[in-house]
Parts: structure tokens; sequence; C-alpha cells
């Protein structure tokens, strides 16, 4: 039997994750930056600095951010994928997971676009930590829908 060397290896191998797909990026800073503009969310310098922070490692201050924002009421469903990011690049799973939940109950069924980007974020953490189970199940979860369908969503969102 072959051995599989890595999570996205065993995750293609058993077509969880399509190799094609539009909804996963190969790098988690591309996929949310794009799914930024498409959400017509601004990345603003604050955010940035964030991502620094949490790609360098900084764990008490990108944590301390998050607890800030939550405080400050800045967490929205909307934008709950950005802190969520931030926890998957620490690999805080446990965190995030709370976060997901949080704000998954707080999405219309019919919400497709922020459902696949809240879908999509919590994958991501689960990447990083390599929990394949639990990223298989979240797969599963994610509204099917194709691209076409996906990008026409997003156009209604932004004329909004």
């Amino acid at each position: 039997m072959r051995r599989i060397s890595s999570l996205s290896s065993f995750l293609q191998h058993r077509r969880i994750i399509p190799s094609s797909s539009s909804l996963f990026a190969p790098s988690i800073r591309s996929f949310h930056v794009s799914r930024a503009s498409w959400l017509d969310i601004n990345i603003d310098a604050d955010f940035q600095k964030f991502e620094q922070m949490a790609e360098q490692g900084k764990v008490d201050e990108v944590i301390g951010v998050i607890e800030k924002d939550k405080q400050e009421g800045k967490i929205t469903y909307k934008n709950a994928w950005r802190y969520i990011r931030g926890y998957a690049l620490l690999k805080k799973e446990a965190e995030a997971e709370s976060l997901y939940h949080q704000f998954l109950e707080q999405i219309a069924p019919e919400d497709t676009v922020s459902l696949v980007y809240l879908h999509s974020a919590i994958l991501n953490v689960y990447f990083n930590t390599q929990n394949s189970d639990k990223a298989s199940k979240i797969y599963r979860q994610m509204p099917k829908i194709s691209k076409k369908n996906f990008e026409e969503l997003l156009a209604q969102q932004q004329k909004k």
C-alpha cells in the first residue's frame, strides 16, 4: 500500500478536495484576500498588521486583537473568517472552532456565500492542524455550488 505523505495529498487522494477547486487557493493569504474582495470587505492596514502578526506566530498579540474586537463588537458573521484565519495561522483549533460555531448559527441557510467563506476558513484551520477527519466532515457540510453559480451570487451580493 502506498504511503501518503501529506494531508493535502491525502485529501486529494480521497477526493475530499477537488484539485481544481476555485474555493481552495494554494496560499491561505491569497485565498482570504480574494474572498474579501468578493464579499466587499475592506482589507485595511489594521487587518494586514493582524495577518502579519499571525504569520509571525505572535500568539499573545493576535489573541489580544481578537479579544479586543470581540468586546467592541467588531466581529460579525461577514468578517469572522478573518479572525478564524488568524487562529488557523497559529494552529489554534479550539478557539477557531468556538468562533466558527458562534457565527455559523447566525448565517441564514440561503446565504450561500457567507456559508462557503465560513466553512472554508475553518477548513484552513483543520489543514494547518492536519485534522483530516474534521476537514472531511466540514467539506461535506459546505454548500455544493458550481463556480459559475457562486460567481453569480457574489455579483448579486456586491450590487446590494
